[in-house]
């Protein structure tokens, strides 16, 4: 996040990530995958539809290892519509 407070302004830095599907336990999953920096730590979050609703941490962040960091989630039911987002957190 970056705060510019003269123009009082709060940014929230997002990082472009391609979605998927993929098996998670044997059921549908999100595969999630982004372009990372290794050892910057990433929120992965998603909320119902295409409202207003708020954003609902995945699990806990995750550290990156590797230069690309993919990530599978059980989205339980695939008929749900939902919206993902990968965020920076320190």
């Amino acid at each position: 996040m970056v705060v510019d407070s003269y123009n009082e302004l709060i940014r929230l830095v997002l990082v472009p990530f391609k979605l998927g599907i993929d098996v998670f336990d044997g059921n549908p999953g999100a595969a999630i995958s982004w372009d990372s920096v290794i050892g910057k730590a990433y929120q992965i979050q998603h909320r119902s539809g295409f409202g207003f609703g708020s954003w609902l941490d995945l699990g806990g962040p995750v550290r990156a290892t590797n230069l690309t960091t993919r990530v599978i989630y059980d989205i339980h039911d695939p008929a749900n519509q939902r919206m993902y987002r990968a965020v920076v957190v320190h």
